[in-house]
């Protein structure tokens, strides 16, 4: 009887074995599979009852409909389903590109089925993989002998392998993906810039940009110059050059304006609006690449002087703009002032963040040529009367206010807002200190007129609130900042405080507003009369995110200000 059970278990396998594989196979060889009978195939609903085969990311020729790959058919009263075209040929009747894929000489052998790699229905990776990288490669590759022979010692556990690797082959050894390669690289010199690492993180053997100078050792000289780009400034090639390989020249990450529009995109926005030809054919036409002797490291060979006319006239002729522009002397001009040098909506190129309603018409402010009609700030306060009037009756008057208001203002254009000259960190910081590693979020996301009244007010320091009032304005955790600012909840950082709002900050007790009273180990710094949030946070910017007052980096920096032990 244990035999006879022992043999009966074989033969079920046995025919479980031939009834699942052999005759499913008999019939994907013919190109045909047995199908349950349905009515009508071409109105025949297959995702239906194969759900489980469009879960996750759905290839986009299946959404279009199954009968872009498969025909269903009608023989001796069966249905039968079968694909179009057999392997790698249905694949490629879309992806063409993969056609000459067999003729390189450095060709994945995973390709000869794409099925090896991919999943023709859905997928919860990108591209339909079967699983995520490295995990998939390493159904194949052996993981340490990668890690140890090949790459050095370097991670693989945690790369994606298609960074350095084309995952279907391609004309360079190794299938490597770059044309140009780091000669260390290229020599698999791993260790001219790495350590060995038993972690999943590459080690370098000094940081950048030392390591990069180290062979480089010529580059830092050329980087001293008026205008240094902010990479290079950081000390961060890697922003834009690969340090393995590239398909661009100079190992760089993209091509051209490209790469230059990862970091600058609203420069990229304009120049698709309407682009200043320069702009639109390279940013090298008018730009260095990491240091020059101008401003926005404009190119000295085409800015003779240090002026943004002078720029301009190397294309040009700034004689035969003057016609268009009253007889102004063009050369003592900023043409930015009124034009965007990349692109901007306007036929003009004309900036377009704010434009003063009178520049229509260049008669309503001046009489011939330039000449104005009322000098500034009379000229202003024909319009701007409210103004005037305000700053005329303010306790405390901002002295800019005497010095006119093309000051801080543009008469025509301009790229900010409120027609202001520049960035407001600009236009404030050519009379007030404001150098910061860090400025405070409002001042790049409202302006200096957030906190203070631009034109005269009653307040200390053009102060809109006195005191903790106005940083609680914002900071308060029942504020609503979008009542107050343009700008969202979620992006401003909330305190709790009593009813009283006399302590809570930052911990339950801390007090923040009141006379300084002597407290065992407590020992306040002489400038500090009466506690507030400036005796802690220096309102316009700092040394750390948190603006810590007195150029203080850390929490415990500024804690011991006043607490010694």
């Amino acid at each position: 009887m244990l035999i006879f059970s022992r043999n009966y278990g074989e033969v079920l396998v046995k025919l479980f074995i031939v009834f699942t594989f052999c005759i499913p196979a008999v019939f994907a060889w013919a190109g045909e599979m047995p199908h349950p009978s349905v009515v009508d195939p071409s109105t025949a609903k297959c995702e239906l009852c194969h759900e489980e085969l469009l879960k996750g990311k759905v290839h986009p020729i299946v959404e279009e409909g199954c009968t872009n790959c498969h025909e269903m058919s009608k023989k001796e009263g069966k249905t039968v389903v079968s694909l179009m075209m057999e392997g790698n040929d249905l694949c490629t009747m879309c992806h063409a590109e993969m056609e000459d894929v067999f003729e390189r000489s450095s060709m994945h052998g995973a390709v000869e089925d794409c099925l090896n790699c991919h999943v023709p229905h859905a997928s919860e990776t990108d591209h339909l993989m079967k699983a995520t990288l490295p995990d998939l490669c390493m159904e194949c590759h052996d993981r340490d002998e990668l890690k140890t022979r090949i790459h050095k010692g370097q991670p693989v556990h945690a790369t994606n392998c298609i960074l350095c690797h084309d995952p279907h082959g391609n004309n360079r050894p190794h299938m490597l993906t770059g044309k140009v390669q780091h000669p260390p690289f290229a020599e698999s010199s791993c260790e001219a810039c790495h350590r060995a690492t038993r972690t999943k993180k590459a080690r370098l053997i000094v940081k950048e940009p030392d390591l990069c100078y180290a062979c480089h050792g010529d580059l830092p000289d050329k980087f001293n110059g008026t205008s240094i780009h902010g990479p290079v400034k950081e000390g961060t090639c890697t922003k834009c050059h690969d340090p393995h390989q590239s398909p661009y020249p100079k190992l760089l990450d993209e091509k051209g304006s490209n790469l230059c529009f990862e970091c600058h995109k609203e420069i990229k926005v304009l120049v698709e609006a309407k682009a200043h030809s320069p702009a639109k054919e390279d940013c090298f036409s008018c730009h260095g690449v990491h240091a020059t002797g101008r401003p926005h490291l404009l190119l000295e060979d085409m800015m003779p002087e240090d002026s943004i006319a002078s720029l301009c006239g190397s294309c040009h002729d700034l004689d035969d703009l003057k016609g268009k522009h009253r007889g102004a002397k063009m050369e003592s001009l900023d043409c930015t002032g009124c034009h965007n040098p990349h692109g901007s909506k306007d036929g003009k190129l004309l900036q377009t963040t704010s434009v003063h309603p009178v520049f229509e018409d260049c008669d309503n402010c001046h009489t011939e040529g330039t000449k104005l009609m009322e000098e500034d700030p009379d000229l202003c306060a024909m319009c701007h009367d409210d103004v005037a009037e305000k700053a005329s009756k303010a306790k405390v008057a901002h002295p800019v206010m005497e010095m006119g208001c093309t000051n801080c203002h543009t008469p025509h254009v301009s790229r900010e807002a409120h027609l202001f000259k520049g960035p407001q960190v600009e236009v404030c910081g050519a009379c007030h200190s404001m150098e910061y590693t860090v400025y405070h979020g409002v001042i790049e996301s409202v302006g200096c007129q957030a906190c203070h009244e631009p034109h005269g007010g009653n307040g200390e320091t053009l102060l809109k609130v006195a005191g903790n009032g106005l940083c609680l304005q914002c900071h308060d955790k029942e504020a609503k900042v979008d009542d107050i600012l343009s700008v969202q909840n979620n992006d401003v950082k909330r305190i709790s405080l009593d009813p009283q709002k006399r302590m809570g900050h930052p911990i339950l007790k801390h007090p923040v507003s009141g006379e300084v009273f002597d407290v065992n180990k407590v020992k306040m710094p002489k400038e500090i009369k009466s506690l507030g949030c400036l005796s802690c946070h220096n309102p316009h910017g700092g040394s750390s995110g948190r603006l810590y007052a007195a150029n203080k980096e850390s929490y415990n920096e500024l804690c011991a200000m006043c607490h010694s032990k």
